[in-house]
């Protein structure tokens, strides 16, 4: 629970109007106000006013990205779509409930629109590899409106180079990447950047897998992000120097070794256009053992606090957003919330007393990311997720994979 000695900003309060939106599961998310060290009052504000653009319905999980280094000012805003709820049907322009932005000519939201129309056709193929899109807001202070987004791509099985097949059977393995989705998101890939891609697929060591590939619709680049799920971190090196990292491994190893001790699993984030590029991302979670534990429950707050004081240490997160973080786990549930998302309320009552709406807070991860030429700089990912609950049950944590990513 949120630390009764800490600020608070942004108490959850109702916004009027007939259809909810995401940005009233924002507000409810809060019922005290949000640790006064993740957000500024001003940062709060953007995330809201790009929030409630965004219908309720199209999600049931989203999330904020802080740098940790510098005081608390704005935050990116990210959401994952799936196939089972609607959303995948309203980011296509399909669903009956109204999406404005899914009509948007705008280039990045036609590219989604038709990405998620192909997601939602059977005849593409592309349902039984794709599983959801996390779409990413860059909420720089001064934008207008809804920036376009970042999309990342999660493959359901994830793309690998386990199975003891041929070079070309392989390549097929992950043709709906290269000649489905990615075309239709951002034009055809150059053969020097597919082949690159397949390098970086085709190295991948055993029991390693590339999850989610995120497209930087919203920045003026080129380079897609590759994340990879189940490459520990005695294997980075050997795998930079398998695809042409261009960076030295050993400077890397200098600077984010030893901020790892404390961490129990990696996903490692490389950036390629035609060549690998220098920057990489490592993001550091806590094992599932204490991921799943409730709140309160002895060893969480233990946990991230030990992992959080070498960044404080070395000057990459300030103790006031330590402190923050640690706050920032809760679980706020519809019977005593002041305001509620209508569309949730609605399902409430359709599913009866037994059953209660939850809005889950959880420290999803913190990313260390790196490049030669800049300073180490970390980030926390600070996920809110719906989750039915029994109406009886205690306040807790459930463990539930995150697709949200970010920049």
């Amino acid at each position: 629970m949120p630390s009764q000695a800490g600020d608070m900003i942004g108490a959850g309060r109702q916004r009027l109007g007939a259809e909810s939106t995401v940005g009233d599961a924002v507000r409810a998310t809060a019922p005290l106000g949000y640790p006064a060290g993740i957000f500024s009052a001003e940062g709060l504000a953007r995330v809201e006013a790009v929030a409630d653009q965004l219908p309720g319905r199209l999600t049931s999980t989203f999330g904020f990205e802080v740098e940790l280094g510098k005081p608390p000012g704005g935050a990116d805003f990210a959401l994952a779509v799936t196939g089972l709820h609607g959303g995948r049907e309203m980011l296509a322009g399909s669903s009956d409930f109204e999406f404005r932005l899914a009509s948007s000519e705008q280039p990045a939201w036609a590219a989604v629109r038709a990405l998620s129309q192909a997601w939602a056709d059977p005849l593409s193929g592309l349902d039984a590899e794709l599983h959801n899109l996390a779409l990413e807001f860059d909420l720089t202070e001064g934008v207008e409106g809804v920036p376009p987004p970042n999309v990342f791509l999660g493959a359901r099985s994830g793309i690998s180079a386990d199975s003891p097949m041929d070079r070309r059977r392989e390549e097929r393995s992950w043709a709906w990447l290269f000649d489905a989705a990615l075309p239709v998101l951002r034009g055809r890939l150059s053969r020097s950047q597919r082949d690159t891609l397949g390098r970086c697929f085709h190295s991948l060591p055993s029991g390693s897998r590339a999850f989610q590939i995120g497209v930087m619709l919203a920045r003026p680049v080129e380079a897609l992000r590759v994340c990879i799920l189940g490459l520990s971190y005695d294997k980075v090196s050997g795998y930079l120097e398998s695809i042409g990292w261009p960076a030295d491994p050993q400077e890397l190893d200098e600077q984010v070794a030893p901020l790892l001790e404390r961490a129990e699993s990696v996903i490692v984030d490389i950036d390629v256009a035609d060549s690998v590029m220098p920057s990489i991302g490592i993001e550091c979670f806590l094992g599932e053992e204490n991921a799943g534990r409730g709140n309160g429950a002895p060893g969480t707050e233990e946990h991230w606090s030990r992992f959080l004081e070498p960044l404080v240490e070395h000057g990459l997160c300030t103790p006031e957003r330590r402190q923050a973080l640690l706050d920032w786990p809760l679980t706020a549930v519809e019977s005593r919330a002041r305001t509620w998302p209508a569309h949730l309320r609605d399902a409430s009552r359709f599913l009866g007393a037994d059953l209660e709406s939850s809005l889950v807070r959880a420290m999803n991860h913190v990313k260390l990311s790196w490049r030669p030429d800049r300073p180490l700089q970390a980030k926390a990912y600070l996920r809110v997720q719906h989750r039915w609950r029994p109406a009886a049950s205690p306040i807790g944590r459930p463990l539930v994979p995150s697709p949200l990513r970010g920049g």
